[in-house]
């Protein structure tokens, strides 16, 4: 199943679009992480037809959100559109029917209020940063932008980074958790701001969980954020309530 957490403007306050996150209840083995399920579906393969019904299982939802707020609220516009950011495996976006399988569900669940972002992460970038940038390339030419998600854990070449076609870098949670005790998470999260900024990408920080974090990252001109904070990931229909009672 999917829940969704939304992502603030620091200067507005206000939500400029929400994550897609997968959830797994089993009966047998309960609540299951993704940190432990995902990396067993990409060693098996089975990785594909999970992130198929990711990506067809939040378009359908989102269709609600489009005509129950987008379409209603005239803070989203061409020229301020929502986002719906979904992950993205090294997997699915070398699998050769992965761009036609996207650009056919973006045609079926249309919304002219709303972008779809991907957020693809660091270190499978770093190992593959020839071929999914020229995958990558293709995405954004069409419409859809890019996150570089977990920016900071993978020890990232500067030399290609400016390269790739992408739109935003997320600064890891565990960058954000020392951010107001240690002096050198604090170095560390400014120098990526700044890289961001010259380089012309968004910037947004995920796991934002206190107040004293939010001034930091404000001071320091961090464009968005995610986190406790704000909103836990909520399911469809509280994700609808929420949108509702925070326009």
């Amino acid at each position: 199943s999917l829940v969704y957490q939304p992502q603030y403007n620091i200067s507005t306050k206000k939500i400029i679009g929400v994550e897609a996150l997968l959830r797994w209840d089993n009966e047998i083995l309960k609540s299951v992480s993704p940190s432990e399920f995902v990396p067993i579906a990409e060693s098996t393969g089975a990785i594909i037809d999970i992130g198929e019904f990711v990506f067809e299982k939040a378009m359908e939802e989102f269709q609600d959100v489009c005509k129950r707020i987008l379409e209603t609220d005239n803070q989203y516009n061409q020229s301020n559109r929502f986002r719906l950011s979904i992950n993205v495996s090294i997997l699915q976006l070398s699998n050769e029917n992965f761009l036609d399988h996207l650009f056919a569900l973006i045609n079926k669940f249309e919304c002219k209020n709303a972008k779809l972002m991907l957020e693809i992460t660091e270190s499978l970038i770093i190992a593959n940063h020839q071929k999914v940038g020229a995958i990558l390339e293709k995405i954004r030419q069409s419409g859809i932008e890019v996150s570089l998600d977990d920016f900071g854990t993978g020890y990232s070449s500067l030399s290609y980074l400016s390269k790739l076609p992408i739109n935003e870098l997320k600064i890891d949670k565990s960058f954000i958790n020392d951010i107001t005790t240690s002096k050198s998470s604090l170095t560390l999260i400014k120098s990526i701001i700044n890289l961001s900024k010259n380089l012309g990408f968004e910037v947004l920080a995920e796991g934002v969980e206190t107040q004293e974090q939010i001034k930091v990252l404000k001071k320091h001109q961090c464009n968005n954020i995610q986190g406790y904070y704000f909103s836990k990931p909520l399911d469809k229909t509280k994700l609808l309530e929420f949108l509702e009672n925070n326009k």
